[in-house]
């Protein structure tokens, strides 16, 4: 239901038109309020008395922008990880677990809750960050 503001005769200020109300969602009738090059600028809603600029339904149509697809992200399990690593050492290198106990960079360990660890960093002087099969834990050492 597209109209032109000729409908109810030439736009004038306080004239009336057709204009889409963005409060009630519908194209109504309007007060013209104010205008741009003889068109209409501002409306006033005559059903909610709501002041806006004025819309036709003909000018809310928009142009909707296909989407390229996005990219597709490699996803490594930690676990593929862990088995990768833990692969490249011997079983005899295989160190428990204590809090007491100093450990290096690529040492493994067996800790008794999380299982076989391989250490990924030493942070400080009492912290070790160890890969696991379920994920990397920050694990004390060498505490006196």
């Amino acid at each position: 239901m597209t109209t032109t503001p000729e409908l109810y005769g030439p736009a004038k200020v306080g004239g009336d038109c057709l204009s889409y109300c963005t409060k009630c969602k519908m194209e109504l009738a309007h007060v013209i309020v104010s205008m741009l090059d003889s068109k209409p600028s501002k409306v006033q809603c005559k059903t909610c008395r709501g002041t806006h600029k004025y819309k036709t339904a003909a000018s809310l149509t928009r142009v909707t922008k296909t989407r390229s697809p996005r990219a597709t992200k490699t996803v490594i399990k930690v676990s593929e990880i862990w088995e990768q690593k833990l692969a490249k050492k011997s079983k005899e290198d295989v160190a428990p677990y204590k809090a007491n106990a100093k450990f290096i960079m690529g040492d493994v360990l067996q800790h008794p809750t999380f299982g076989v660890g391989i250490v990924e960093e030493v942070r400080g002087t009492t912290k070790v960050l160890v890969l696991f099969r379920e994920g990397e834990k920050l694990l004390v050492h060498s505490i006196a």
